[in-house]
């Protein structure tokens, strides 16, 4: 068998994020300016934007409240740091080793709860998203197992397909969603406003999409706790999030989601 650890010298991966929901902290809005001045050797670029976020009200018209969110990024836009009154979001398209993941998920973390002093988390994830490219539909079956692949049916012709599962591990849910669909977008619905908020203004901004032999391996990796968890300390959130990277990254390397040639590929090995 393929040996699948270590890192992979083509590796598909195209984004990895981390995301810690918590009890919104209205706050942030007056000490953000300090948090970025803690943050901008690592990313000294900004944007902001505010939302309209809807809130219960006792008539039958929604209501609204004004939230808004602050987006670093580095310098060359390949890394960023989204902060909201309830979530914090770190994201990255140069992704190596978790290891060094971590040491910036470490440091974001430490910053928010040096001015929150604790924040009350109800849901934490990590989720990597992969981009397969080979040169056909007949290559890409060569790539993935059976059991992510679109069903069959003699006399049809298969052109692609999606889909949607979820597992569970001990106390974390792993949600995978797998599209093989020429014309697709190359990027999941729920990332188009993150990936807008990342780009340089000053260029055109365009999303491809999939082509033949083309394929998203998406996946979310989440924890939520029964009761909120008190976080005062970025270990306590970093020992989760560590746990989530392994889920996710267990079910990619796993023997049945994709073979050995396409381990054999990413890895730079010659391949027949």
């Amino acid at each position: 068998m393929q040996e699948r650890s270590g890192i992979l010298k083509n590796s598909p991966l195209a984004y990895t994020l981390a995301s810690i929901r918590f009890a919104p902290w209205p706050l942030l809005a007056e000490k953000f300016p300090l948090i970025q001045d803690a943050l901008r050797d690592i990313a000294p670029l900004i944007h902001e934007i505010q939302v309209q976020v809807p809130v219960s009200g006792p008539g039958t018209q929604p209501e609204f409240t004004t939230s808004r969110i602050w987006m670093m990024l580095s310098a060359d836009r390949s890394f960023g740091i989204q902060l909201s009154p309830d979530q914090v979001l770190v994201f990255t398209r140069e992704y190596t080793r978790y290891s060094e993941f971590e040491i910036v998920l470490e440091r974001v973390l430490s910053e928010l709860l040096k001015l929150a002093r604790f924040i009350d988390v109800s849901t934490l994830g990590v989720r990597y998203v992969d981009h397969i490219k080979t040169g056909s539909q007949a290559e890409l079956m060569k790539y993935v197992s059976a059991q992510l692949l679109a069903p069959t049916f003699e006399g049809l012709e298969q052109l692609g397909g999606s889909s949607n599962t979820s597992y569970k591990k001990d106390d974390k849910e792993l949600r995978v969603r797998y599209t093989n669909f020429p014309g697709h977008p190359n990027v999941s619905d729920d990332l188009m406003g993150l990936l807008i908020m990342s780009h340089d203004p000053a260029k055109g901004f365009k999303i491809d999409t999939l082509q033949p032999g083309e394929a998203i391996l998406d996946m979310d990796a989440i924890f939520t706790p029964v009761k909120p968890l008190r976080v005062d300390s970025s270990d306590k959130a970093l020992m989760h999030l560590k746990t989530l990277h392994t889920v996710a990254n267990d079910f990619f390397r796993h023997p049945d989601v994709f073979t050995d040639y396409a381990f054999s590929s990413w890895k730079g090995e010659a391949i027949e």
